[in-house]
């Protein structure tokens, strides 16, 4: 390194790489750190500069900080005080001890302001009541208004929920299809953060929220030089504005944690993230990373989501976390979920439903806006029942029965009985991946009949045009669980008599960038039929241009089930919207449905004025599955006795 003069470019250069001028600092430079066993010493790693290039440096920077240095075991120590003046790199750590940020905390309000944010976050705009200008004047007196440079048109709800975030309802939880997109960034425009981080889905969401950003010129009137960035998972390491918007997918977050670093260095104000349900298991990588990006932000942190708790309370948690209101309101995240869940047998969450009239009422008192979605057209749901190809059914069952045969004989074999009903849920736990198979082998035995009926309705819906031109003005959506029902079902389509280009197919598989292009045929019209994956594309996405969705397949939460049909039902949906929901007899299909009426009873205690109740026929958790699972579990110990009895 030394031959090199501890030039990093240098280095890579000799050794055959080509290095950009602007990342050769990024690539080898010096880096700032904590030093893990002396507190008040910064340790400086040379990296590829070398120990005597490193030293160098530190002399033409400060002689200062070069009088105090000392060398050992190949980094340079350099007590706090002095490492100061030093423009190296800095770790997480050294930011935080050499620039601590602000910590962000709820605003103190006074009694007459608390009650006026209360009311905005529950308003749906002037309704004729002097009430609600009163509390639009009180709470911009204090905190601002919607400044005149934003350049969208809000509707009134939009400026009350923006009001009452600023005034600390942070969770912005309306319904889906509601526009809370805008009332997010206006929050942020009334906050008057110079730079802003917006966490949000990746593609096609992340697409979405660049649109809204320049719309409303949010990045624009941030400060001098202020501009909008927006990472994706292809881009080397950014080089951020000065002041602006960074938007960063939480999937990129969770993939790469410097990032988290670097976005933290840039010391962000205001904080956002979207679709807040994706943080949910709290010890996961993206609810970690996402949280921890939340913590360094000085300014005012919000989190939206139109379904904020898609199972349980408890993964609500993070969301709370975010916002500041987990501590500040419910005592930490122990006394959160002690107080409205308990643990069951399996290790999972359950709602402690006398609590839960309570919890809501704290929600609506101090954490979130949410107001009833009221929407000029109406959403129906209807069941059609399809007999599903008894082949694939029949396959999926042979394969698990052999499994449980399996685990019950060898059960048999060491004890001489039959397992119980504990044994049996046990092992259920541990193989729910049977379950999988079957609720994919429901899907892939009605993916033929459905698909005969999409063609029929393309056939009678679409119309010859020009490339460039609309051909169906009521296209249709069909959504799927797995990938590998859209893929069948588009493959069945795409070989019947028509244009294989007419069906558009868009799972976790799809790229970010054919995902925004078939989103943006489907809404144009020049796409009949797009098959769609719910974990995909559920959330953040405006599809109005049709008003017809087909459920092949469904999730086991409603929550995700009523996410994925409010892209059509939303707002610009100029249609009476109606979701047909395919149920194949004899499979899955029917328990599913089951689980979802239970658990739209819980999800209505807490989040009024959604649309929870999806299931069309009168537990998604493990406990649930593996009930399910110990039913077929229980049907094999009564087939293998009657064939034993027979043998006999």
């Amino acid at each position: 390194m030394l031959a090199f003069g501890g030039d990093p470019a240098a280095i890579l250069a000799a050794a055959g790489f080509r290095v950009e001028p602007d990342a050769a600092e990024l690539v080898g430079g010096p880096l700032l750190d904590a030093d893990p066993g002396d507190p008040s010493l910064a340790v400086i790693r040379p990296s590829l500069t070398g120990l005597a290039g490193c030293l160098d440096l530190i002399g033409g920077m400060s002689a200062y900080a070069a009088a105090a240095a000392t060398v050992d075991s190949g980094v340079v120590r350099v007590p706090w005080e002095r490492a100061r003046s030093l423009t190296f790199r800095r770790s997480r750590a050294a930011h935080e001890i050499l620039d601590p940020p602000t910590r962000w905390s709820l605003p103190a309000l006074s009694p007459e302001l608390a009650a006026a944010a209360r009311r905005l976050a529950a308003s749906t705009g002037p309704d004729g009541s002097p009430q609600v200008a009163v509390d639009v004047a009180v709470v911009s007196e204090r905190f601002g208004a919607v400044p005149d440079w934003f350049a969208v048109e809000l509707d009134p709800h939009q400026v009350t929920g923006a009001l009452a975030a600023v005034a600390g309802h942070t969770a912005i939880v309306d319904p889906p299809g509601v526009g809370k997109t805008l009332t997010v960034l206006a929050a942020l425009a009334i906050s008057g953060s110079a730079r802003t981080v917006i966490v949000t889905p990746p593609q096609p969401v992340i697409g979405h929220w660049q649109r809204e950003v320049t719309r409303c010129g949010l990045a624009d009137h941030a400060g001098r030089n202020a501009r909008l960035v927006a990472l994706d998972s292809g881009a080397r390491t950014p080089v951020l504005p000065d002041a602006g918007v960074v938007l960063v997918p939480d999937t990129l977050l969770a993939a790469r944690p410097e990032l988290v670093d670097l976005i933290a260095g840039w010391r962000p104000v205001g904080f956002a993230v979207d679709e807040v349900h994706r943080c949910k298991t709290w010890t996961s990588l993206r609810s970690r990373a996402v949280r921890r990006l939340a913590r360094q932000c000085s300014g005012i942190r919000l989190a939206a989501s139109g379904t904020p708790m898609l199972a349980n309370v408890v993964e609500m948690a993070p969301m709370l976390a975010i916002t500041g209101h987990l501590d500040a309101v419910f005592g930490g995240r122990a006394a959160f979920q002690a107080n409205y869940a308990r643990e069951n047998r399996f290790g999972g969450w359950v709602n402690r439903r006398r609590e839960l009239p309570k919890l809501r009422a704290l929600l609506d008192q101090q954490v979130w806006v949410r107001r009833p979605k009221i929407m000029p057209t109406t959403k129906t749901r209807r069941v059609l029942f399809i007999d599903p190809d008894p082949r694939i059914v029949a396959d999926a069952y042979d394969d698990v029965h052999r499994t449980v045969d399996e685990f019950l004989l060898r059960h048999r074999h060491r004890t001489g009985t039959w397992p119980d009903r504990g044994s049996c849920l046990k092992w259920a736990c541990s193989q729910l991946g049977l379950v999988t198979q079957l609720r994919r082998a429901a899907g892939m035995a009605k993916a033929a009949a459905i698909a005969g009926r999409a063609a029929a309705w393309m056939a009678g819906r679409t119309r010859p045009a020009p490339d460039t031109a609309a051909i169906c003005d009521r296209p249709l959506i069909i959504w799927t669980w797995h990938r590998q029902v859209a893929a069948a079902i588009a493959a069945a389509v795409s070989s019947r008599p028509g244009r294989p280009r007419q069906v558009g197919v868009i799972t976790g598989a799809t790229p970010g960038a054919e995902r925004v292009r078939l989103c943006d045929e489907y809404q144009a019209g020049r796409l009949p039929l797009l098959v769609c994956s719910i974990p995909t594309v559920g959330v953040g996405v405006t599809l109005t241009r049709g008003c017809d969705a087909w459920m092949a397949e469904t999730s086991w939460t409603p929550a995700e089930i009523s996410q994925a049909e409010d892209r059509q039902w939303r707002r610009g949906q100029s249609r009476n919207v109606v979701v047909t929901t395919f149920i194949g007899l004899g499979t899955l299909d029917e328990r599913v449905q089951d689980s979802l009426g239970r658990k739209a009873d819980d999800l209505d205690q807490v989040l009024t004025g959604g649309d929870n109740q999806v299931a069309v026929l009168h537990r998604s958790t493990r406990a649930q599955q593996a009930d399910l699972l110990y039913t077929v579990v229980a049907d094999r110990i009564g087939h293998l006795n009657r064939n034993h009895r027979r043998t006999a």
